[in-house]
């Protein structure tokens, strides 16, 4: 799956396309098709970078859990990383261009560490339902601010 959100604004206007005779050129590419609220969703959801970032915070809990401390500092790196690694993984390797979409997915990746605490409640930034909230919220909203339309909607 392509992980560019389409959007009608991606969509050029084009006429139809005549018939093509018997062994003329092979048809283009077809034109992409407009993404839905659930696809648009799935795109935006930072998946590698979360896991990146879920196998860092095991490292700090099984460095805890043997006796270490967890310095905020190291907290804080790990998720300036993320969002440092979000757009650029996503631009370079999943092909992603337009900077709505990086940035919308660099958003999600925030609004995943706040819900799950980590470096906000070691500096005391973290209020759990306001986390709970975002994660819901940002659910619900990603796909709208990425520009996919209502439903029955074509632009």
């Amino acid at each position: 799956m392509q992980r560019e959100v389409i959007t009608p604004r991606d969509l050029p206007l084009r006429a139809p396309r005549a018939p093509r005779p018997p062994g003329a050129e092979p048809e283009p590419e077809p034109e992409p098709q407009l993404d839905d609220y659930k696809t648009a969703l799935m795109k935006l959801i930072p998946g590698e970078a979360i896991g990146v970032y879920t196998l860092l915070m095991a490292l700090v809990a099984a460095a805890t859990q043997s006796g270490g401390t967890t310095d905020a500092s190291i907290l804080l790196m790990f998720f300036a990383f993320g969002c440092v690694f979000t757009p650029i993984y996503l631009n370079r390797v999943s092909g992603v261009s337009k900077v709505s979409s990086l940035a919308l997915s660099t958003l999600a990746f925030v609004i995943y560490v706040y819900a799950r605490g980590d470096w906000f409640e070691a500096v005391g930034l973290y209020i759990p339902i306001v986390g709970a909230a975002l994660l819901i919220m940002g659910g619900a909203l990603l796909p709208i601010l990425a520009g996919v339309p209502a439903r029955g909607q074509s632009g």
